[in-house]
């Protein structure tokens, strides 16, 4: 298993999680990304900031983390 610990740019300056080729990236079919607690925080300061796209992408990743933080699951799972 592959972990990464992405920043904040990660999620605001490239496709989706999902949508990224992980196996021609990483060489490996099973990836773990450990969002930190003060990435989220970063995104939730951007999703209503002046640059639109940055706001728009802020916004979609915190819905694809919505259940996580609302506690509804400890993990989210994805398949390419």
């Amino acid at each position: 298993m592959q972990r990464y610990v992405p920043d904040t740019n990660f999620f605001l300056q490239f496709k989706q999680p999902q949508q990224l080729p992980w196996l021609e990236l990483t060489h490996s079919a099973d990836i773990e990304l450990i969002v930190l607690n003060e990435v989220l925080s970063e995104l939730d300061n951007h999703k209503n900031g002046a640059n639109e796209r940055r706001a728009q992408r802020s916004r979609s990743v915190l819905q694809l983390f919505r259940p996580l933080i609302l506690g509804a699951v400890t993990e989210l799972q994805g398949r390419q």
